[in-house]
């Protein structure tokens, strides 16, 4: 399997994980008597990812979409070491895909991603 294939499949299985790991509970209509907006039930899986990874992971998130009804993928991207700063700041990834080791290495041994 090609490298790129590999990054895909890893990251869909990411993806699936992130957002089986965001689901709520099923929220019953809004109190004013109407039902619930879908974007206010679709579940959000925050992606922060190595700008290198733009093409493959915008395609990777739209297939996505497409499979897991209910579930939206926000992609933030930008250099490693800028996102692995905005993580370990507190911004809300549930996905990091860095384009090198050291920056996950870093953010793990704090203890902020698992």
């Amino acid at each position: 399997m090609s490298h790129a294939r590999s990054l895909c499949a890893a990251v869909t299985l990411l993806l699936a994980w992130a957002a089986w790991g965001c689901a709520e509970p099923s929220r019953p209509a809004s109190s004013a008597g109407g039902p619930a907006s879908a974007a206010a039930e679709a579940q959000v899986v925050q992606v922060y990812a190595a700008s290198s990874l733009t093409e493959a992971l915008r395609s990777v998130a739209q297939g996505f979409e497409r499979s897991a009804p209910g579930v939206r993928v926000r992609l933030t991207f930008a250099g490693s070491q800028v996102l692995r700063l905005q993580i370990a700041q507190g911004a809300p990834a549930h996905v990091f895909a860095s384009a090198n080791r050291a920056h996950l290495a870093a953010l793990a041994a704090s203890g902020q991603v698992s």
